[in-house]
């Protein structure tokens, strides 16, 4: 029902951006540069309303954050 990015202060020595993918009542998350991570995302992208500025945004922190790129109409 939500993607977003999530962004950690833990680099380089671990992954510090995340895709999140969240359900209902279940959800994961993946470590950019993680088999799979480059497909997926390419997936996601294409959901319409896809909030690439959000993306763009994301890239550029350096901090503990959260990004919400697509939210399920309800």
């Amino acid at each position: 029902i939500e993607i977003r990015l999530v962004n950690t202060d833990a680099g380089p020595a671990l992954p510090d951006v995340w895709l999140m993918l969240m359900g209902n009542s279940s959800g994961c998350l993946v470590p950019q540069g993680a088999k799979g991570y480059d497909e997926l995302y390419d997936i996601v992208s294409k959901y319409e309303g896809f909030d690439f500025e959000k993306v763009i945004e994301s890239m550029g922190c350096t901090e503990n954050a959260q990004f919400v790129l697509w939210k399920k109409n309800m």
